[in-house]
């Protein structure tokens, strides 16, 4: 075996940690001891069983099977030691040693992870796939978990965009779950990317999901959470983006909606309360931010709405005053005037006028 397929061995051997894979592999300079040296992965303290695996013929044999199966399949595995490895996900902590993907990664896209609840309220939906499409139309990568839910209207509304949209498994890509998702599985491996550091045949094991969140975490820059008990796993995703640091973000629900305590503990605890799509783009890394207002200058175009309010923004105007010169609807109004902001066309002043920037 070359190096990188030895680390890929080890990771298909699902009774090592990544954390104990990565101490293996610094243990031996010469990496093809590893499956020859017994002695000193006894002195590591591995199992006897699992060392007997790493020796075992068979064992070798279904690993060349996976290879061919992932080539087959048109599944890319790379590791950490390749230069694909998004440079993000390789700085956190306890990175994976090895990931499968199947579709389309751009390992320097930017990605921003929407997390929820599996049991979701028809508003928890709607605001997921409806802040996944406003975001993703702009450019950032919605990343989430394809389970139930949050994650399955997250992916949904960058689909809507005809944007991409990454989702991270608890199992093995050739074992989708949960098993009605699979056909949005087809239509993210079109746009975007399925991804997996678990070997392609394995189990949704409840014990898998938490150890995947780390990743959703580590590939973005930061995490919204929409709708979470007290319990729910997507706060685990958020525990992690702390330790990463990756902002963390949350949208307010009723408080005696119990599959909002969470989320209502999280703003508590200090995390950015959002009621706009804006509200996430402005914490967006500066290069990032610059490059979107760019192109959006490159290319605008402008609704009947935004020019009928652009042509009465004169002068810098409170909301009610705009609301009687053009005569729309509040609701309306208000989305327009959030439109024109992300395409940086007006700003809001202190004391809560909005006035048009110059030069347009």
């Amino acid at each position: 075996m070359q190096e990188r397929q030895i680390l890929i061995f080890l990771n298909f051997l699902q009774e090592i940690s990544p954390k104990k894979i990565n101490q293996i592999w610094q243990a031996f300079e010469d990496k093809l001891e590893i499956l020859r040296n017994t002695q000193k992965l006894k002195e590591l303290n591995l199992k006897e069983k699992v060392i007997d695996k790493i020796k075992n013929k068979k064992i070798r044999d279904k690993f060349k099977k996976e290879l061919d199966l992932a080539y087959k399949k048109g599944i890319k595995i790379i590791t950490i030691l390749d230069k694909e490895y998004p440079q993000i996900l390789r700085e956190i902590y306890d990175p994976p040693p090895v990931l499968y993907i199947k579709g389309k990664f751009d390992p320097c896209s930017l990605n921003l992870a929407i997390v929820g609840t599996r049991r979701a309220s028809f508003y928890g939906l709607s605001q997921s796939e409806y802040f996944a499409y406003e975001l993703a139309l702009r450019g950032v990568v919605i990343i989430s978990g394809l389970a139930r839910g949050i994650d399955t209207y997250a992916h949904k509304g960058a689909l809507k965009a005809k944007s991409p949209t990454y989702a991270v498994l608890g199992s093995g890509l050739d074992n989708i779950y949960p098993p009605e998702n699979r056909n949005l599985a087809q239509q993210i491996v079109e746009k975007g990317a399925l991804i997996s550091e678990f070997p392609l045949e394995t189990p949704p094991f409840k014990k898998n999901f938490p150890q995947r969140n780390r990743i959703i975490s580590g590939l973005s820059f930061g995490v919204f959470v929409i709708e979470a008990g007290r319990k729910s796993g997507a706060l685990i995703t958020a525990d992690f983006a702390l330790e990463q640091g990756r902002e963390v973000f949350a949208l307010p629900n009723q408080i005696t909606n119990t599959q909002s305590q969470g989320v209502l503990n999280l703003i508590k605890e200090g995390a950015k309360l959002v009621t706009s799509p804006f509200d996430i783009l402005e914490e967006l890394p500066l290069d990032f931010k610059r490059k979107v207002v760019k192109e959006n200058k490159e290319k605008i175009e402008l609704t009947e709405n935004e020019e009928r309010i652009l042509k009465v923004l004169e002068s810098p105007l409170y909301f009610d005053e705009i609301l009687s010169s053009t005569r729309l609807e509040p609701k309306v109004l208000n989305t327009t005037l959030l439109e024109l902001k992300l395409k940086d066309l007006i700003e809001f002043l202190p004391g809560g006028k909005y006035a048009r920037k110059k030069g347009f």
